[in-house]
């Protein structure tokens, strides 16, 4: 067989069931169709009504989305409001902190204080030897004033009686 011949056997066979089943005499389906468009074009006039009920059934809905685009939008603004609420309190927060760190820095100042004055405290140790130191000092003090006023009072008896001696 040469390459540019052409099997029309096939074509023949095709062209065969074609024509027994309708083929160029109408269109296949034995009628059908025809009455499928005759049913879809009376069904027509009720999906016209169902897609207008279906429209305005949306538009309603569009509408109730409206309103609950606003209230959110009132919401948002409510949120704003606290927002700017907390951001007074923060910053009354803020100040008190502030205040506590200085009244935390005057406690450590009086902290140092108080350990300043632990430091030249006495202990009741140190308080022993003091008393013993002072009382030390005293009978000393009280011992000399004693020998000076005997001393005194040996040389004023001295004078006395020199003086008796001399005006007798």
């Amino acid at each position: 067989m040469p390459r540019n011949s052409i099997d029309f056997g096939i074509f023949q066979t095709h062209y065969e069931q074609l024509k027994k089943d309708g083929g160029s005499e109408g269109p296949p389906g034995d009628g059908q169709m025809e009455a499928r468009v005759a049913n879809l074009e009376k069904t027509i006039p009720e999906i016209r009504e169902r897609l207008a009920r279906i429209e305005t059934k949306l538009d309603g809905v569009h509408h109730k989305f409206e309103d609950v685009d606003k209230r959110f939008d009132a919401v948002d603004k409510r949120f704003e409001a606290v927002d700017k609420r907390f951001e007074g309190v923060d910053k009354r927060f803020d100040a008190v902190d502030k205040q506590f760190e200085a009244v935390d820095k005057r406690f450590d100042a009086v902290d140092k204080r108080f350990d300043t004055i632990d430091e030249r405290m006495a202990t009741k140790t140190d308080l022993e030897v003091l008393r013993g130191s002072i009382s030390t000092d005293v009978q000393k003090s009280i011992s000399d004033a004693s020998w000076r006023f005997i001393q005194i009072s040996v040389v004023l008896a001295g004078l006395a009686f020199t003086a008796a001696k001399y005006i007798s």
